[in-house]
């Protein structure tokens, strides 16, 4: 199976995205507290 470029860097934004969103979850969290 060949990867496409496009399609690894698009995961790669993703995932980045996905993770600073938990951040900021986490964050307002705790600041809740």
């Amino acid at each position: 199976m060949t990867i496409h470029p496009r399609h690894t860097s698009f995961s790669s934004d993703v995932y980045r995205i996905t993770l600073k969103f938990l951040l900021s979850l986490f964050n307002s969290d705790f600041l809740d507290i």
